[in-house]
């Protein structure tokens, strides 16, 4: 009887162990697709920063050439 329940608590020691392992595994994998999707939001943000100031100093170009035809 003492071997039998050995070999069970052995292999409730080793389910725990995969268990373990398998959650350590999703919360790794679910802390990397966190930082991949605020890389992402990251990334979006500063293009929409760059085509702000892309459109802004186009704008602010068109309007000194417009001064400077008004006023040469």
């Amino acid at each position: 009887m003492s071997y039998i329940a050995y070999i069970a608590r052995t292999a409730q020691s080793q389910l725990s162990k995969e268990e373990q392992k398998q959650q350590k595994r999703a919360q790794q994998e679910a802390e990397w697709k966190a930082q991949r999707e605020r890389t992402a939001r990251e990334k979006e943000q500063l293009k929409e920063t760059l085509r702000q100031e892309r459109r802004a100093r186009r704008k602010a170009e068109k309007e000194r050439e417009m001064w400077e035809r008004l006023c040469p």
